[in-house]
């Protein structure tokens, strides 16, 4: 049954705490994670099924801080029995509550269960002289997606290409292909956004934090959190689904990160997230409505496939993380065609309003539109442009 936005924003801001309304106006990028209260596993089982089975970490010697969030900080270590670096997050002190440490070792148990090479690898988990949980991860030199995606000379200068929105393409097709993965393993991330997205010094793409990922099983090992017991917000407001909106664990599904997918890709083409507002209840509308803006400039194969992966309905949405990343490699195909037909669609234009009488000038240029023109639906012969 098709939902009323209005009646959805509205039932989610009032299940939303007063300092996540808050946090959710100012700083929509923000995730909302579950309320401590929702943690279903007892926190005292967890941390009996992690030193069972033995996974205390090797000897670390802690560095710097590398950053922290609302839940957890990283810091820098060296794993001194391999003697390499590491990155080691844990719980921040004044959130170190039963709900808090679930929530990190399951985070860690799925991530340590998806050993792909654009998922960031966990070497250990362990518990500290407190008895507090850790998880060692390898340490990626280089920048949050967020900030390359801000800086597109940085990423021409760095990566030595030219066309920057090609560079992003790429680098959405290896967060399409870890997504398709861990969905082949039964698991959503249900947080994907630039700020969870590293990219290493050699271009290498990682997806991070599956804090508030769950199981689309129904494993009951207390391992991961099950889709189907999700009865709260959670996410990030600006790149969020409209059915993570409804509370309802059962409307979750491999196409809800589908969503998050286009949400990514829309912010490539775009240079921001889908949705926007001044208010909570303004964004949270804007989520259930799903109508974000499409302006004309991106290339009208990429607008179709975001356009079809924000559709409000998940069944009108691709069905998969794969049917993204192809039809993403699809268009990098069909990129060199577009842009040759651009450029003989230049010179086309210039022929036409061509008046100085010099036949000369004009047959050369009309050489110029009709190979380009012909290149290019050598290289595509589908190309609309071309063939017109």
């Amino acid at each position: 049954m098709d939902r009323d936005p209005a009646e959805t924003a509205r039932h989610a801001f009032q299940a939303l705490a007063a300092d996540a309304r808050d946090t959710l106006a100012a700083r929509p990028r923000t995730t909302i994670r579950p309320a401590p209260h929702s943690v279903r596993t007892d926190e005292h089982v967890a941390l009996r099924q992690l030193a069972e089975l033995q996974l205390r970490a090797g000897a670390l010697n802690y560095g710097a801080t590398l950053g922290q969030g609302g839940m957890g900080l990283v810091r820098e270590a060296t794993q001194l029995s391999v003697g390499r670096p590491v990155a080691v997050k844990q719980l921040r002190p004044e959130v170190a509550h039963q709900g808090a440490t679930v929530r990190l070792l399951q985070e860690g148990w799925a991530t340590g269960a998806l050993e792909h090479p654009n998922v960031v690898p966990v070497h250990d988990m362990g518990l500290d002289e407190l008895g507090r949980p850790f998880i060692v991860l390898k340490r990626i030199a280089g920048d949050d997606w967020a900030s390359l995606l801000a800086d597109p000379d940085e990423v021409c200068r760095r990566f030595e290409v030219r066309d920057a929105i090609e560079w992003h393409i790429g680098t959405l097709i290896q967060v399409s292909q870890a997504v398709e993965y861990a969905h082949s393993r039964g698991i959503l991330h249900r947080d994907l956004k630039p700020d969870n997205v590293r990219v290493g010094s050699y271009g290498e793409v990682y997806v991070l934090d599956w804090g508030i990922a769950v199981s689309l099983g129904d494993n009951r090992d207390g391992r991961l959190p099950l889709a189907c017991d999700v009865t709260e917000l959670a996410g990030t407001p600006c790149y969020m689904a409209p059915e993570m909106l409804e509370g309802d664990g059962e409307r979750l599904g491999p196409r809800t990160d589908v969503y998050l997918l286009g949400a990514l890709l829309y912010e490539v083409l775009y240079g921001r997230p889908p949705h926007a507002g001044t208010t909570a209840m303004q964004m949270l509308l804007q989520v259930a409505i799903s109508q974000p803006p499409f302006d004309e400039g991106p290339p009208a194969e990429l607008i179709a496939l975001c356009r079809a992966a924000l559709a409000k309905d998940p069944s009108d949405r691709p069905p998969s993380a794969e049917a993204i990343g192809t039809a993403l490699r699809r268009h990098l195909r069909h990129r060199a065609a577009i842009d040759l037909a651009d450029r003989a669609t230049a010179r086309l234009t210039a022929l036409e309003v061509a008046t100085d009488g010099d036949d000369a000038h004009v047959q050369r240029v009309f050489g110029e539109c009709r190979f380009g023109f012909r290149q290019a639906l050598e290289v595509w012969p589908e190309s609309e442009v071309a063939a017109a």
